[in-house]
């Protein structure tokens, strides 16, 4: 009885993530779909190599991903810091 429990609530899960798929990989349309997205969503970023300035913070449990291997590249050119910063908003204590 646990196992279909489990696999029924990972089912329900799958069915409401949604898969975002953005046209460009400029920081506003990153920002604005990360803005919309809920836990266990995926934002797929085409295949580009843009530089920005504004930093971008996750603490949702989201798949940021892009076209592939040496295919989509964020660079950081705001200064001292780095583009993405990963907070996760209840991180497992050690």
């Amino acid at each position: 009885m646990k196992k279909f429990m489990i696999m029924v609530v990972f089912i329900i899960s799958i069915a409401y993530s949604k898969i975002i798929r953005l046209e460009s990989c400029s920081h506003s349309e990153v920002l604005e779909a990360y803005i919309r997205c809920n836990d266990g969503d995926t934002i797929k970023i085409p295949e580009d190599t843009v530089v920005w300035k504004d930093a971008l913070n996750l603490n949702k449990g989201i798949t940021l991903m892009g076209a592939g291997i040496n295919k989509t590249w964020i660079k950081w050119g705001g200064g001292d810091g780095k583009a993405i910063f990963i907070n996760p908003s209840n991180p497992q204590k050690k």
